[in-house]
């Protein structure tokens, strides 16, 4: 069942490359990011505002509530908007900003 439509559905979070970054054509063969570095530090800081701990499990719920109720388009940007990816504005759609 897509998450999507199980909000109980238990996510870990954790560092590195995972299935968030499956499609991502900056992966390499050894499951790296090429831009890993970049990443971990907006990665830390996401986490940071979120309140949310490397390794711990969460609900989809829980992390979709954490992120409605914590993120809005000026901390996006302050987080995000270095990120190549920005400027196309997928995350900013998803999150609904």
């Amino acid at each position: 069942m897509p998450v999507k439509k199980d909000t109980l559905t238990r996510i870990k979070v954790i560092a590195g490359v995972d299935e968030i970054c499956s499609c991502c054509p900056n992966n390499t063969e050894e499951k790296l990011c090429r831009y890993e570095i970049k990443i971990k530090s907006i990665d830390k800081k996401i986490l940071n505002l979120l309140d949310l701990n490397l390794n711990e499990i969460y609900t989809y719920k829980y992390i979709l509530n954490t992120i409605h109720e914590k993120i809005n388009h000026k901390n996006f940007e302050n987080i995000c908007g270095t990120c190549q990816w920005f400027k196309y504005g997928y995350c900013q759609k998803g999150l609904g900003l």
